[in-house]
């Protein structure tokens, strides 16, 4: 029998109070606690705290006695088996506790994630304002996309292709070469976005970090997609876009969008210089709206023979020139009428329309005359993606089917 310290009692007293010691036991420790003030006020603590423990749980009075002990100070106690009944219905109502509280996350978490739905489960395109693209066989487009599962945890099926159509022509097919969508917390809010990269040509994306990405064609540039007649070049304003996937399958459209595609049929040169003109582009930006000012400065003209023929915007991108007079008159927006002799200081300007929230890819076509010789000069791509601040319902097609 180990030695009756004060450590040992005090472990033993919850047995000797249940009636569950040994009468030696018992009685070794009733012998420790006639002798021990502190371990005596211990086992009176520990008693009156039964007692209260049997009275709130309505299970009747205690009664004389407990753990056999009646040769010490004669305090009511609960019986036995009224003290593991009130146990028991302690652990029973902690359980219901705990299962209410379990039930009550679990019933807001679903509540937050059914009430952040925008639309119907589906796969919605943000709407395409204001965007150029040139089809040469090399076209590219990033179409982001909002995804609104119909159950936790869902993703969105495999995409295969998408569809760029236009009034009275062929579809401009691009073959989707990766998908990337972002993760929630918990699954909130009830939709995902995501952007998918498709290309006209077969190949390999591949995301290099921070926004950043790279196209690896595996095929050579493909053929005129429309009868060229003869141009040099092929204008079209796209009516929609589709995403398909396996099997034709339509997963998404839209048709709120504007979208222009100009086919190149002649050589031509990416980027805003030639023999004797030097161009910038420029963009300005707002927080919300996006780009709002598009601009093609005249940096530098070395040559009085340079007259700009004929220039190729978005649809709703009207082109003005600014002349900057040498004075302190503010510079004014005037008509730009082709062809269009540039002078060094001066600009072309387009105004993005009110509400423009992306996304866009802006490949301006410049006609350019340089004596006998006709340039084509396509400005370097200006892309942007949608603002995290805009409505949801202003920024993608939620109207359309899913």
């Amino acid at each position: 029998m180990p030695e009756m310290t004060c450590a040992v009692v005090e472990d033993l007293l919850d047995l000797y109070l249940d009636g569950e010691t040994s009468p030696e036991t018992g009685r070794l420790v009733e012998e420790h606690v006639a002798g021990c003030e502190r371990c005596r006020a211990v086992l009176d603590y520990r008693r009156r705290l039964r007692a209260k423990l049997v009275r709130s749980a309505g299970l009747g009075a205690a009664g004389p006695g407990a753990g056999g002990g009646g040769g010490l100070d004669e305090l009511p106690v609960a019986d036995v088996r009224v003290v593991s009944r009130a146990r028991a219905r302690l652990r029973l109502t902690l359980a219901k506790a705990l299962a209410v509280s379990l039930v009550a996350v679990v019933g807001a978490w679903a509540g937050v994630w059914h009430l952040t739905a925008p639309a119907p489960p589906g796969m919605y395109l943000a709407r395409i304002d204001s965007s150029q693209i040139i089809v040469d066989g090399k076209a590219a487009m990033e179409i982001p996309f909002l995804w609104v599962p119909s159950r936790p945890g869902e993703e969105p099926p495999e995409l295969w292709s998408v569809g760029v159509h236009f009034a009275g022509a062929k579809p401009l097919e691009l073959k989707v070469a990766s998908v990337t969508l972002e993760d929630t917390w918990f699954g909130l809010p009830h939709y995902r976005r995501g952007v998918i990269h498709a290309y006209q040509q077969d190949g390999v994306h591949v995301e290099t970090g921070e926004g950043r990405s790279c196209f690896v064609p595996r095929e050579p540039p493909l053929g005129p997609l429309w009868d060229d007649e003869g141009l040099p070049y092929v204008v079209k304003r796209a009516t929609g876009v589709t995403v398909l996937g396996r099997g034709n399958m339509v997963i998404a459209r839209t048709r709120d969008i504007d979208l222009t595609a100009v086919q190149m049929n002649v050589p031509w040169e990416r980027g805003l210089g030639v023999d004797g003109l030097r161009l910038s582009l420029g963009m300005s930006f707002s927080e919300v709206r996006g780009p709002t000012i598009y601009s093609l400065h005249v940096e530098e003209v070395e040559r009085s023979d340079i007259e700009v023929l004929d220039a190729v915007f978005p649809e709703d991108l009207q082109p003005l020139r600014i002349e900057r007079e040498p004075s302190d008159e503010p510079a004014r927006a005037l008509p730009l009428e082709f062809p269009w002799t540039p002078s060094p200081g001066s600009a072309m300007v387009a105004s993005f329309p009110p509400g423009v929230v992306g996304p866009g890819t802006l490949s301006p076509l410049l006609v350019v005359r340089c004596g006998d010789e006709t340039v084509y000069l396509v400005a370097s791509c200006t892309s942007w993606r949608v603002s995290g601040e805009a409505p949801l319902d202003q920024v993608y097609d939620l109207e359309g089917p899913g």
